[in-house]
């Protein structure tokens, strides 16, 4: 799996900072860069949060390589 390039980015998005993301997108493939726009368009910066869709944010995440404390 392809990891995201930039380590700002990847904390961003670690930390559900989407909106704060799209700033490190520099270097990034299209599948990476779709996702974070999705995700800010979608949810901005919210933080943390939990429960179904919280489920799925981190899923989409994961496909981009981000990696969470429970994958380790």
């Amino acid at each position: 799996m392809d990891r995201v390039v930039n380590e700002k980015l990847e904390n961003r998005l670690y930390n559900f900072k989407f909106g704060q993301a799209l700033d490190y997108l520099e270097g990034e493939d299209d599948t990476t860069r779709g996702v974070v726009e999705a995700l800010a368009a979608t949810f901005d910066n919210p933080g943390w949060f939990h429960g179904n869709m919280a489920t799925i944010v981190m899923a989409a995440c994961r496909s981009i390589g981000v990696t969470f404390d429970d994958d380790q």
